[in-house]
């Protein structure tokens, strides 16, 4: 019994090769050995979901979940931490 991982990417500056490194990551992530596999991942908690832009920039994430965003949306955003770039 395991469970998805929810990865949530933001950035003001999207390009394709960010985007390309973002699909390189998650196949690396959700690959297959004899063990299994790492983990699956899941980018659906963006704006706008499976839809929208794979990396939203700060303005948009900061607008869907201040007018659209659902209560479990952003609970499931609560103890959410940056890992890498600017915390602000």
């Amino acid at each position: 019994i395991s469970s998805d991982i929810d990865i949530v990417f933001v950035c003001n500056e999207r390009s394709e090769a960010l985007q390309k490194k973002v699909r390189t990551f998650t196949s690396f992530l959700q690959s297959n050995d004899h063990n299994g596999f790492i983990f699956r991942v899941d980018y659906n908690l963006r704006p706008g979901g499976a839809s929208a832009p794979l990396i939203p920039s700060v303005d948009e994430y900061c607008d869907y979940y201040t007018r659209l965003g659902q209560t479990w949306e952003r609970i499931a955003l609560y103890r959410a931490r940056p890992i890498a770039g600017d915390s602000q």
